[in-house]
């Protein structure tokens, strides 16, 4: 059963010590989080695996308008039933890691145990198109920075603006570590 690694993890190491451990514990084992965790897994595998991989491939944030498009048009059409044919070759022309949690996540286990882990891709699918659609408004078509609409100018600015804010992240995370580590100290 998918989940088994995890139900061993509870058992052998992590000994369920408090109400939250012994609520996950028994969900484990009687299949209440198994749709939940392989859709999860599915997602991960499918969409935002590829998607990270892809996106720091990307030099500049206008390089990336033509596939924030087409991916917000591909999430937004998806079925958690029919996902892992669809992106079976590539995801936002990415290869689809196959390891050994692939074929672990896109084994049928049950009629049932599948209905209800397409139920659960079709809330996140839904859920990650609206975020989509929220964050990336200004590079769907019609907004300010979509590549086709760009003008020159808005191209030369453009041109040295990371496609991520993973640099950021690192450096705020960095900057509060050291805040915490040094509550007093005043920027000089």
């Amino acid at each position: 059963m998918f989940g088994d690694h995890i139900l061993d993890f509870f058992k052998t190491t992590l000994k369920p010590r408090n109400d939250l451990h012994v609520s996950v514990f028994n969900a484990l084992q009687d299949g209440t989080l198994t749709p939940i965790l392989r859709s999860l897994g599915i997602i991960d595998k499918f969409v935002t695996g590829p998607w990270m991989r892809w996106q720091g491939t990307r030099l500049s944030i206008l390089q990336t308008s033509c596939t924030f498009q087409e991916a917000f048009e591909k999430i937004s059409s998806k079925n958690g039933a029919n996902l892992v044919g669809e992106f079976e070759v590539t995801a936002f022309g990415t290869p689809v890691k196959k390891d050994a949690n692939y074929s672990k996540l896109t084994t049928s286990t049950s009629t049932s145990e599948d209905v209800k882990t397409a139920e659960v891709i079709n809330i996140l699918l839904r859920e990650i198109a609206d975020v989509m659609k929220r964050q990336l408004a200004d590079h769907l078509k019609g907004g300010k920075y979509t590549y086709s609409d760009s003008s020159q100018e808005v191209s030369e600015q453009a041109v040295s603006c990371s496609s991520n804010n993973i640099s950021g992240e690192r450096i705020f995370g960095a900057s509060d570590t050291k805040s915490r580590q040094a509550p007093t100290a005043k920027p000089s």
